[in-house]
């Protein structure tokens, strides 16, 4: 994590543990963009034609209430 006043991940490390030999993933962070200019169309759902929306289960917490 970058010192100063905001502090951003520069490097993450994945380490899977479970696998022979732990493999790794790792990422470097770059070039952060704090402000990025983004169009209110890029969050639409373009839904495929027939799609249907289906139900979730509920949460434990959700139930006790």
């Amino acid at each position: 994590v970058e010192d100063g006043e905001r502090p951003l991940p520069r490097k993450i490390v994945i380490t899977y543990k479970r696998l022979p030999h732990s493999p790794q993933y790792v990422a470097v962070l770059s070039n952060w963009n704090l402000a990025p200019r983004l169009s209110n169309g890029l969050f639409v759902a373009e839904l495929p034609k027939g799609a249907e929306k289906i139900q979730f289960l509920k949460l434990k917490e959700e139930i006790e209430r």
